[in-house]
């Protein structure tokens, strides 16, 4: 199974912005490098939902629908996995 990895900025504590550079410096935000999203995105599967569901199962994750899919057959989708 394919997740996303992602370089994301995460805010450690409640604060009002100011510059980011400071507020990084002064320890309200942390940097995850390579951090696992655990998300999926449809353009993985060939934009295909059937082959999307049925190669994530009950995996909880998130499935961004990033492109146009054709749907040619009902589908369920498990309620561990969220679409976006």
């Amino acid at each position: 199974m394919t997740h996303a990895q992602e370089n994301v900025f995460v805010c450690t504590e409640a604060h009002t912005s100011g510059t980011f550079a400071t507020d990084l410096a002064a320890g309200k935000w942390a940097y995850w490098q390579n951090y696992d999203t655990n998300e999926h995105y449809i353009s993985q599967y060939g934009n295909s939902l059937s082959a999307a569901l049925t190669a994530l199962g009950s995996t909880e994750t998130t499935l961004i629908i990033n492109d146009s899919v054709n749907v040619s057959a009902d589908a369920t989708v498990p309620s561990t996995i969220t679409l976006t």
